[in-house]
């Protein structure tokens, strides 16, 4: 939960991003999450042990908690993070990998929209006290443009929708097929695996503009 300073902290950083979109609705920033996993607090409990509360990050403006866990697969494994906010009880765990970091865990990842979990790898997911199998739920996050409301009605634009990402870069990298997510909680960038990042010299908070087809 957060207290009322944290809450004050949230308004403003939602208040900045609405101020920014008025001005300029079709330039977002760039966010590069590592491994992560989303879960539901049974898996929370089952990893780090029983009512076990996990605690935000301190830049508010992101979305996951600072406790860590393993992402193992049949050649080895990696740190991550677990991204907020928890899903049901009832869902599996959804990780979410690069193609670089899938290949050397030996995980066949699918590409696929974030949270859609359809033919994905198994993989195992180790806390500090306890371990998860999972079957299935480990993907490749197809690369996605997250626009406040406010902002994807100033552009016209819906969610699922799909737009083309100009990175206005030295090397003038255009990404095509990029979905989009209408969200009610700020979030306003465009969020690509480490790989897609490096591979157009991106790097996290780099500003890039949104093309409409």
């Amino acid at each position: 939960m957060y207290d009322e300073k944290q809450i004050r902290q949230i308004a403003a950083a939602v208040l900045e991003v609405f101020k920014r979109c008025q001005k300029a609705p079709d330039l977002v920033s760039l966010g590069i999450p590592s491994a992560h996993i989303y879960c539901s607090q049974k898996t929370v409990e089952q990893l780090f042990g029983s009512h076990a509360q996990l605690t935000r990050a301190a830049d508010l403006n992101s979305f996951y908690y600072e406790e860590g866990v393993a992402i193992s697969g049949p050649k080895g494994s990696t740190h991550g993070y677990i991204f907020g906010p928890l899903l049901d009880d009832d869902q599996d765990p959804i990780i979410e990998l690069s193609r670089s970091e899938s290949e050397a865990l030996g995980i066949d990842a699918p590409v696929r929209e974030s949270l859609d979990d359809y033919q994905s790898g198994a993989c195992r997911i180790v806390g500090p006290l306890g371990a998860v199998a999972c079957k299935k739920g480990a993907i490749i996050p197809r690369r996605s443009l997250n626009l406040p409301d406010y902002a994807a009605e100033q552009l016209q634009l819906k969610d699922k929708d799909t737009v083309s990402i100009d990175t206005q870069g030295v090397d003038g990298t255009i990404y095509e097929n990029v979905i989009v997510n209408v969200t009610t909680d700020g979030r306003h960038e465009l969020m690509l695996t480490r790989d897609e990042a490096q591979a157009a010299g991106l790097k996290h908070g780099d500003c890039v503009k949104i093309i409409k087809k």
